[in-house]
């Protein structure tokens, strides 16, 4: 069937999760709703990170870096002074 997407783009700045954990933020999709597809995107290459996004509830995606080093204590930056970033996401219709 037919997909819709719903999109907006934020300037976000996220600190350094530490070692092990995650960092989050929210960006306003207007339509969006919980368990809908999400891809997020940015230029940003971090180290030792990972970048998702959910639809946490109506209208909200929560973007997340979550960094994969073990052992706890400081964290990399994954995105220096800030970024922006796309957020997509997808309606999907089943007929």
């Amino acid at each position: 069937g037919p997909v819709g997407v719903n999109s907006a783009s934020a300037a976000l700045n996220f600190g350094a999760p530490t070692k092990g954990t995650c960092v989050s933020q929210t960006v306003t999709v207007t339509g969006a709703v919980p368990d809908q597809p999400v891809v997020v995107s940015t230029t940003v290459v971090p180290t030792y990170s990972g970048l998702s996004a959910s639809v946490t509830s109506a209208n909200t995606v929560t973007v997340s870096w979550c960094n994969f080093q073990s052992g706890g204590g400081a964290g990399t930056d994954p995105d220096g002074t800030g970024a922006t970033y796309k957020v997509y996401v997808f309606d999907v219709v089943v007929p």
